[in-house]
């Protein structure tokens, strides 16, 4: 032994005896100070004996002295921190024993452990195997660990021979070399006394091997140094790193956790829940520990129970001495997830000796296998007092009386019942069930069952897919009620798709998986009598899924043609489907039949050679064989080829293809069909059973009919494209679309060459297209020579030959259309171009049979073609389109209003527009003045704006759209909308405004040359069409509308509503109006008289100046006048406006008295009425006053049915004259008011 390893060896010694003596915390340290402490120190805080080792930046507890000293012999290296730098490291787990140094074992359970990397725990299965690597002292190395800090560790392989566990250090007798036993059976030697020390093992940690001992191990590479994986806790270096990979888990008392309350016999109760959160990674908790507090006895509880999510992990747990319990199922937590756990009491059957007892339960240790636990344990729920007086629900668990017996099903079966309970409720309280967990313990994977179902009384109460990991866990929604002193059964049923010689066996493992609630104390309650008293509380009956089965059925093939003398013939396509297991074919008889067409010769069977079955991957799988000829009858002969080659069928549906070669002794027009006879002519067993299998159906399967064909081409020339105007310079044009069809076929074809004939006419010539290219829809074929013509006669014809690379095949059964395309030459003018077959003594197609490899003669459809016209450029048509504005009255200062939309459609080739010149003409001597800006916009797309001016700057009437940078494209055989916006100008009199009341403009496009358009293939100018006018608009300040309102009463004698309307003004400013006008018809009453117009409250009585306007004496008159007049003046005076404010409308309603004549049919029928053009003047007044200087000039006019005004003269505008404001007009193109609105009736 060296001299460093005897000095570790007495150090280990006497240090481990001071610490057990005086126990770790009694230890007066010797320890340095430091400021901060570096990654991989031993740290403690001062005032505190608590020794952390600081690794990854986080501080691992050791839980005793003993853990310690396998890892350091003293406390040299210890480093004391402030408390608030203590403080800042979390907590990272605790420390676990040294792989190498001892083996554990815990009190309560006799297994001897050894520890391996990780903190992983390997059960030394026998003391032989002890003592053959530990030697016969090995129970002296054997530490007992506290139960709580056995949940540190994991579980690992057992050792079942004399193989050393990974960690341990080893020494053959007789040599002075040290190993590291590494994974894989590794040995690795220290190189050096130094690299051993610098790993910080000691030598009374070597194990002595006998010479030769390790042998079997491989060498390793040697140990140099220090190694982090070695020489620290959990392989980490110093400067980072972490114990495992993974997020960080934090815990917190749930909101959910039950508040204090009473614990009942027989219940289950959940205690404490908590919120287990992951951040930073997914978190997998390895185990943890569960405890019983408060001031009671373990006996309150029969078992406690883990839910995460309401879903019990693991086992039923019992207490130990220590009042706990250990999980060791893993429980994974998502990143970014939170899920809920809970620790649930099952209480005893009886708690005689616990009344008044407060339990608790708490979580108080969690070790991760990946992740960092960020929390202050324990955490404990509320407190329960345990009451014995409240008897719950009670329910007795027996067989229910569908449960089966023993039995063998067959594959197939459908909703099959494979297991029953009876639940019988005692008298206590009603009770609902929740859940139902079943456990499959048969052989039966989850995938040989489906619809798995849970019925009561023939009712489906939950649906699964498939068992999932053996398990059918039913949660009911609703909950099933079961009355007291009831009962209910549930049965679990199934389809048997599969598994044959498997079984199904389904049990309810545990009495809490059968989830039951009492209605009126509502306690979760378990079933406390069972047909068996340890697990499974309920063990179903076993079914045995029988033997596979096969079935066997025709397939429509892809075509119904074969050619004679050809190999590989497709005869019938079968679907092979095995349910089960795999199904073993040994032999396999095929019927072939021929029928020959009437008048040809009689093909025999022994013309059908070589029968093979091929899989669906093209796979021969059984054959070749011949036919046996068995008999004829009439033009009919029947053979049968049976192969004795073992076909494997897996489970699932398989398609399996019979071809065979035909000689050329058939006629056109015989038919083959080959047969199956599944329970005659196959021979078949389970390749899992091993048990005869009798395929389906036992009737005969027959293939589609294959008809007897030569090979065989039909060319053709489609009608599309149809015949149209093509430009100059466009490229990729589609001239022609050539049929190639083998729909008659016996045989697929290769065609290798095409001609196509291409005539010209006019001026055109064969040279002018270029490019010629043949499709096969989207992919180009490949030509081994250039098929462009020369030509440069004019009207003269060509031959175009279109030499394959590879040949294209067109299938039997099938058509292809190919398509030529080709470029024009800019150089076109005029003249005419068509491609067609070429129809002459020579073959326009060259093809072959692709089986027979025999030379086809095609027949053709000769055409030439559509004729395509060609032309230089394109055209351009322009119009109006319906969506222009109809001519109307326009608010001032208003934005982006539309005052025409053109209609611009191209032909022949896409149409660049590049220029637009827009006419102005008055209205009313008006014109461009009245608006500010002008644009043209595409959709929400500004395509030209501020328009230059051809003619003055000031005054322009005629507006350039330059839009040359970015042309307006038009697509050919397409429509586009070009649509023209104005900002209207400002209308005031009073301060010399640009616009001008009733005054307009209308626009125009006055000549084709006004627009500049290009082809875009062509690049040459289009030709125009169409010159454009658009409706006339007229410019005011603000602009009334007219809307009808529905009349509130009907038909009758008295004062009646007779006419009603809403007139609003625009936003932009107020409108006044003068002067309303009606049109009256009655019928079969005695009059109509006395009326007025109201106002919003304003009567407005008879004005007598005007003929017909005294109401009081006229009987049914035909017109009704009404002048406002809100004084005495009366209409003499030229009476006084309404004003309606801006944005704003007045409701007017027309009334008059009716008398009826008591005859039947009584109507009355009034109609505002308009004007159907402009007054013949513009009427400004210059008064001041009322009676000052009237304004009668638009009243006087042939047209004056509707007097108003826009205000806009405001000087002289005041609202209490009527007649003293300029700019009066009448009701023409006011929006809403015809002519003669529709008539309101009574």
């Amino acid at each position: 032994m060296s001299n460093f390893i005897k000095k570790s060896f007495t150090w280990g010694v006497v240090l481990t005896t001071v610490v057990w003596s005086l126990g770790i915390a009694a230890l007066t340290l010797n320890v340095s100070v430091a400021s901060a402490a570096q990654d991989g120190d031993l740290i403690k805080m001062a005032g505190n004996s608590a020794v952390y080792w600081l690794l990854g930046g986080k501080r691992y507890v050791f839980p005793n002295d003993k853990a310690y000293f396998t890892w350091f012999s003293d406390f040299s290296g210890v480093v004391t921190v402030s408390q608030s730098e203590l403080q800042s490291y979390a907590i990272g787990g605790n420390v676990t024993y040294r792989p190498g140094t001892r083996l554990i074992k815990i009190t309560t359970d006799p297994k001897t452990y050894a520890v391996e990397p990780g903190g992983k725990l390997v059960w030394v299965t026998s003391e032989a195997i002890a003592v053959s690597l530990y030697g016969s002292n090995w129970n002296k190395k054997i530490d007992d660990v506290p139960d709580p800090f056995f949940v540190n560790y994991t579980s690992g392989a057992d050792i079942t021979s004399a193989q050393y566990p990974v960690g341990s250090l080893v020494k053959e007798s007789g040599s002075t070399t040290t190993y590291y036993i590494a994974a894989g059976m590794t040995k690795r030697a220290f190189a050096s006394d130094a690299a051993f020390s610098a790993n910080r093992y000691k030598a009374g940690d070597v194990l002595a091997a006998a010479a030769g001992g390790l042998a079997s191990y491989s060498a390793g590479s040697s140990l140099t140094g220090k190694e982090d994986s070695l020489a620290n806790y959990g392989g980490m270096a110093g400067g980072g790193g972490a114990v495992s990979a993974g997020g960080t888990l934090s815990l917190l008392l749930s909101a959910s956790t039950p508040a204090s309350g009473t614990a009942v016999k027989g219940a289950l109760i959940p205690f404490t829940v908590i919120d287990a959160t992951a951040t930073g990674g997914d978190v997998v908790i390895d185990s943890l520990v569960g405890q019983r507090g408060g001031i009671a006895q373990d006996s309150v509880f029969s078992d406690i129970s883990v839910l995460v999510d309401g879903a019990q992990v693991g086992l039923d747990k019992t207490l130990n001495s220590a009042h706990q319990f250990t999980l060791f199922d893993d429980i994974t937590i998502p990143s970014g997830q939170t899920k809920k756990i809970t620790l649930r009491g099952n209480t005893a059957a009886s708690l005689t000796s616990n009344v008044g007892e407060t339990p608790v339960l708490g979580f108080v240790q969690m070790t991760l296998k990946q992740g960092t636990l960020s929390a202050a344990l324990p955490i404990y729920g509320n407190a329960m007092t345990v009451n014995n007086s409240v008897s719950v629900g009670t329910i007795t668990v027996t067989a229910g009386s569908l449960n089966p017996s023993l039995s063998t099903q067959k594959i197939g079966t459908l909703n099959y019942v494979l297991a029953e309970v009876q639940l019988a409720v005692g008298s206590a309280e009603d009770v609902e069930v929740q859940e139902i967990i079943w456990d499959q313990a048969g052989s039966a994977d989850d995938t040989d069952i489906s619809n798995v179902q849970l019925v009561s009384d023939g009712v489906v109460l939950a649906t699964m897919e498939h068992p999932v990991n053996k398990k059918a866990h039913f949660k009911l929604s609703p909950a099933m009620k079961i009355e007291k002193g009831k009962n209910k059964s549930f049965a679990i049923r199934a389809n048997l798709d599969s598994g044959s010689n498997r079984t199904v066996d389904f049990d309810i493992e545990k009495d809490s998986d059968l989830l039951a609630k009492g209605l009126t104390y509502g306690y979760y309650i378990l079933a406390g009598t069972w047909p068996a008293s340890s697990d499974p509380r309920f063990n179903g009956v076993v079914t045995t899924i029988d033997t596979g089965t096969l079935k066997v059925e025709p397939v429509a093939t892809p075509s119904n043609k074969v050619a004679e003398g050809a190999d590989d013939q497709v005869l019938g396509m079968f679907n092979f489907e095995a349910k089960g297991e795999e199904v073993q074919i040994t032999r396999l008889g095929v019927q072939v039949r021929i029928i020959a067409s009437s008048n040809a010769t009689v093909a025999t069977t022994s013309d059908v050679t070589n029968v093979t079955v091929y899989d669906e991957n093209g796979v021969a799988i059984a054959g070749p064989t011949d036919p046996t000829f068995d008999y004829g009858s009439g033009i009919t002969s029947f053979g049968s080829a049976t192969t004795t080659d073992t076909i494997s069928v897996p489970a699932g549906v398989h398609k399996y293809t019979v071809k065979a070669t035909l000689s050329s002794d058939f006629a056109v027009n015989n038919t083959i069909q080959v047969n199956l006879t599944p329970g005659n002519n196959i021979t078949a067993k389970g390749a899992t059973t091993g048990k005869t299998i009798t395929a389906t159906p036992a009737t005969v399967q027959s293939s589609t009919t294959q008809t007897v064909q030569i090979g065989s081409l039909v060319g053709s020339v489609q009608t599309t494209p149809v015949a149209q105007t093509v430009v100059a310079g466009t490229n990729g044009f589609t001239f022609a679309n050539l049929v190639l069809d083998a729909q008659a076929s016996g045989e697929d074809m290769r065609v290798t060459q095409i001609k196509s004939a291409q005539h010209t006419t006019g001026s055109a010539y064969p040279a002018l297209i270029s490019g010629l290219k043949l499709y096969d829809g989207s992919t180009e074929l490949v030509t081994s020579n250039d098929p462009d013509p020369t030509s440069t006669t004019a009207a003269a014809s060509a031959t175009s030959t279109f030499t394959f690379v590879n040949a294209l095949v067109v299938p039997k059964g099938t058509s292809k259309t190919v398509t030529i395309k080709g470029n024009i030459s800019k150089s076109v003018t005029s003249g005419s171009v068509a491609f067609g077959l070429q129809n002459d003594a020579t073959n326009a197609i060259s093809a072959t049979g692709v089986d027979t490899g025999n030379s086809i003669t095609p027949t053709y459809n000769y055409s030439d073609g559509q004729s395509m016209t060609l032309a230089s450029a394109g055209t351009l048509s322009l119009s109006p389109d319906a969506s222009t504005p109809i001519a109307g009255l326009i608010p001032s200062q208003t934005t982006g209003l539309s005052v025409g939309v053109i209609a611009a459609s191209a032909q022949h080739e896409n149409v660049n527009i590049e220029k637009i010149y827009v006419s102005v003409t008055d209205v009313n001597s008006g014109g461009p003045d009245q608006f500010d800006k002008i644009w043209l916009t595409d959709g929400t797309k500004t395509v030209g704006v501020t328009p230059t001016s051809s003619d003055s700057a000031t005054s322009p009437t005629t507006m350039l759209f330059d839009m040359s940078l970015d042309p307006f494209v038009v697509a050919v055989g397409s429509t586009k909308l070009l649509t023209i916006k104005v900002d209207t100008a400002n209308v005031d009199r009073s301060n010399a405004s640009k616009g001008s009341s009733g005054e307009g403009f209308q626009l125009s496009i006055n000549a084709t040359g006004d627009v500049t358009a290009r082809g875009a293939s062509s690049g040459t100018d289009a030709t125009v069409s169409g010159a454009p006018t658009f409706n006339a608009f007229t410019l005011y300040r603000s602009t009334p509308t007219y809307a009808a309102v529905a009349l509130s009463n009907a038909f009758g004698s008295g004062l009646r509503e007779l006419s009603k309307f809403t007139l609003s003004a625009d936003p932009k400013g107020p409108v006044a109006v003068y002067k309303f006008t009606f049109g009256v018809s009655t019928g079969s009453i005695s009059y109509v008289r006395d009326f007025y117009v109201n106002d919003s409250g304003y009567a407005q009585g008879p004005v007598t100046a005007i003929t017909q306007h005294d109401t009081s004496a006229v009987t049914n008159p035909d017109i009704l006048e009404f002048l406002f007049d809100t004084d005495s003046g009366g209409i003499a005076n030229g009476g006084e406006m309404r004003e309606i404010p801006a944005g704003g409308s007045r409701t007017f309603t027309l009334f008059g008295t009716v008398t009826d004549d008591g005859t039947a049919g009584g109507s009355v029928s009034v109609s505002l009425l308009g004007d159907h053009s402009f007054p013949s003047t513009v009427v400004e007044c210059a008064g001041t006053t009322t009676g000052d200087n009237a304004c009668t000039g638009v009243d006087s006019d042939d047209q004056n049915d509707f007097i108003w005004g826009d205000l806009a003269y405001t000087v002289q505008y005041n609202s209490s004259t009527a007649t003293n404001t300029a700019e009066w007009t009448n009701g023409f193109r006011v929006k809403g008011l015809l002519t003669t609105t529709t008539p309101q009736s009574l």
